[in-house]
């Protein structure tokens, strides 16, 4: 990583392109790691709602058969 940082400061002009820079990169990949947190917990949530409807209907037909 120290690396990294090094070359970048050789063959950037100014600090402030720098800066702006790693701050493009923050912001990209934070917005990457929502959008995947977004999609996970859809995927989630459409799992679960579909154990619940298995399990009424599991009770459901439970109930069918007792009475």
């Amino acid at each position: 990583m120290l690396a990294v940082i090094t070359y970048a400061v050789t063959k950037v002009a100014t600090v402030d392109q720098l800066i702006l820079g790693f701050t493009v990169g923050a912001v990209a990949l934070s917005t990457l790691g929502y959008a995947a947190s977004v999609r996970r917990r859809s995927k989630d949530r459409r799992a679960a709602r579909g154990r619940v409807k298995a399990r009424a209907r599991a009770r459901a037909k439970g109930r069918r058969a007792a009475s």
